[in-house]
Formats: C-alpha cells, structure tokens, sequence
C-alpha cells in the first residue's frame, strides 16, 4: 500500500512537471497556446489524480476532488493569459520654465507585450495637470487603436511645451502641472481597462491583471 503511494506521489510530481516545462516552451515559441492549453489541462488533472488517489487510495473520493478540476485549470489559464504589457527604454526629459525652447516634458518608450495572448490598446495619452484630481487634466493622445502580439513591442514619443502647460493652468485655474501616461487596453474578459502611472515613478511593470494577479 505504501509502495502505491509513493508510486502515485511520483507521478503527481511528474505530471507537474510535465506543466511547468510546458510553460517554459511556450515562452520561447516552441509550441503553440493551444498545444499548450491541452497539456497544461492533462497534465493537471492527472497531477491532482495521482495526488489525490496516492492520499485517499479510493476512486470515490478522487472523482470526487477532481470536479474541481475545471475552476483550477480557469486558475491557471487566467493567470498564464493575464495582460501583462511593460514599459522598456524610458527616455524622460523635463524641461525649466526659464527656457521656454525646450519642452516641459519630452517622453519616448517602447511599450512590449510580456503576455502569452495578442493585446488590443485602444489609445496611448499622456495626461497633465491636477496631482490628484483627474478631472483637471488636459489630454494628449499619443497612438491610436494597435495590436501587439506575444513578445512584440511599440516605440511612441511625445512633447509637452510650456505653452501648453500654461495653457492647461489657465484653462483648469491651477499652479501646478504632474504628468501621467495612461493607456486603456482590452482585457481577457473583453472590458475595456485604463492603467495611469504617474512618470517618474521607478517601477517598470506598469500593468498587471488577471485572478491571480495584484
């Protein structure tokens, strides 16, 4: 009986395995999502099978444990489709309002689909004004409607000169001018989502979402 255990406690960890490594090839593209999708759902049904059957060493209560089978594979495809979108090679310059021929921001990035899935962004701006109040903000549109593929990236720029920074204090009757990217993007789920960050902040992972996910 021991034997058995140790014998299904094995295959467990195998079939685990078999899941992990399964990731790390569609990483590097040598599968496809959908080869990968059906061995990650094998894999981990029979994960939990021999896990569970190795534990109980009854088919009733196995059958049993394995119709949550369907919510922990959702679990794990959620978190593997998850947007993921980062920001690489940020050039961010801000200007002094004694040089008025030199931009109060100029902004260059590439933005790169970290994801396993194809991304549709809906807009790429560039926010200024109010620190806290989003409402007193001008904005400017910096890409339209794009696509990104898995691994795939996209370079944008923008300037912001200081007469639009007055312009903007004039119209919102305010002293004070922050600036924030923002970009709204599609989600797995088909809504509609915004991500702000404020610029200048240090972090480069600037969306993250998906179950399991914060």
């Amino acid at each position: 009986m021991n034997f058995l255990k140790i014998k299904n406690y094995i295959l467990g960890t195998i079939f685990i395995l078999v899941a992990s490594v399964s990731y790390y090839f569609v990483n590097q593209g040598t599968i496809s999502i959908n080869t990968y999708t059906f061995i990650l759902t094998i894999s981990i049904a029979l994960a939990i099978f021999f896990f569970q059957f190795g534990k109980s060493m009854t088919i009733e209560s196995t059958i049993s444990d394995l119709s949550k089978l369907t919510h922990l594979t959702k679990r794990f495809q959620d978190y593997d489709y998850s947007t993921r979108l980062q920001i690489l090679d940020e050039q961010l310059m801000c200007g002094s309002p004694s040089l008025k021929d030199i931009p109060a921001l100029s902004y260059q990035a590439k933005i790169e689909n970290c994801g396993l899935k194809p991304i549709k962004i809906d807009c790429l701006c560039l926010d200024y004004g109010d620190k806290i109040d989003s409402n007193k903000r001008m904005r400017r549109h910096i890409d339209g409607e794009l696509y990104l593929s898995p691994g795939k990236w996209h370079e944008f720029g923008i300037e912001i000169s200081w007469v639009d920074v007055e312009q903007m204090k004039k119209h919102f009757n305010i002293d004070q001018c922050f600036f924030f990217f923002r970009v709204a993007y599609h989600a797995p789920d088909g809504s509609i989502q915004e991500n702000i960050r404020k610029l200048g902040d240090t972090r480069s992972i600037i969306i993250q979402k998906g179950d399991c996910l914060t």
